[in-house]
């Protein structure tokens, strides 16, 4: 085998950039703006997976086997927030129709859980993968720094749960 070189890394597409990216929200339980929710996403991060290793331990002799496979089931994401905290609503608005305080009730995981999709794009602006990610809600929001001393953008830092995610 040869060593890799130049001509190899040439061969190679362009590399995906951590900005060509949408984190869509199909619809947003409890209502609020899934569009807006797309435009202020900061970041988020593209999802990984591990499988639980199956150990076998016979007659002096270990092997290890490809055991089930096991999801994060969490998914960070910051947004920027803007002058009429409407991301915050968005976001508390939804906690509140999956479970409210303030009445003692919830709903059920088939109304407060959607669809959210992950697009990731090439420079021209093609769609070169999505990863969908079933019955997401919010599990965390962060609180969000403020101060005087400073004049940058507040951000809200959360995490979305999910049950499985699948490349489509």
């Amino acid at each position: 085998m040869v060593r890799t070189s130049l001509s190899d890394v040439l061969t190679l597409p362009d590399p995906l950039l951590p900005y060509n990216f949408d984190l869509v929200v199909a619809n947003v339980p409890g209502g609020g703006n899934s569009r807006t929710l797309t435009i202020k996403c900061m970041s988020t991060s593209i999802p990984g997976v591990t499988i639980e290793p199956a150990l076998v331990q016979l007659h002096g002799a270990e092997a290890q086997f490809a055991g089930r496979i096991i999801w994060s089931h969490n998914l960070s994401v910051t947004y920027l927030e803007t002058r009429d905290i409407s991301t915050r609503g968005t976001l508390t608005g939804w906690f509140f129709f999956c479970r409210d305080i303030r009445n003692n009730s919830g709903s059920y995981k088939s109304q407060y859980a959607t669809l959210a999709q992950l697009l990731l794009y090439d420079d021209i602006g093609n769609v070169t993968r999505t990863i969908q990610l079933e019955n997401c809600f919010p599990l965390t929001l962060e609180d969000a720094a403020i101060s005087g001393n400073e004049s940058t953008p507040v951000n809200l830092t959360g995490t979305l749960s999910y049950d499985y995610w699948q490349d489509v």
